[in-house]
């Protein structure tokens, strides 16, 4: 911590910012920053790795929603692309007639999730 707080000094940050930093993580510990906290990573432990859940004490809250069903399509991000969750859906109610599919297309949430498409900068940066 304090090899980055003379970084920090090095770089003139104002003393008074830095001492407030300091104040407000002086208490935390590892442990209680691994805590998972957002109900999405709470549901997927619960799915996929239980005895996290167990070992951290943590129960569900009972108006938490968990979907065991659901199915994220992962995609780079492009402007022209944001319009691909409905045609997703459009596609299946289209296209898939039987109605032994669709009640299984009921049951599985499907998740649109964008990540940053490669470009030179990322390439030069992590490189």
């Amino acid at each position: 911590m304090n090899l980055l707080l003379d970084k920090f000094r090095r770089r003139n940050y104002p003393e008074p910012v830095l001492a407030h930093c300091l104040e407000r993580i002086g208490d935390l510990t590892q442990t209680s920053l691994l805590i998972p906290k957002k109900a999405l990573l709470i549901s997927n432990l619960r799915i996929h790795n239980p005895n996290i859940l167990s070992v951290l004490n943590i129960t569900l809250p009972d108006n938490m929603v968990v979907f065991t069903n659901r199915v994220f399509i992962v995609v780079p991000f492009y402007k022209n692309l944001l319009g691909m969750g409905t045609a997703i859906k459009e596609f299946f109610n289209k296209h898939c007639k039987t109605t032994e599919f669709r009640q299984c297309m009921e049951d599985i949430h499907i998740s649109l999730a964008y990540k940053q498409p490669n470009n030179l900068q990322r390439v030069i940066r992590n490189k």
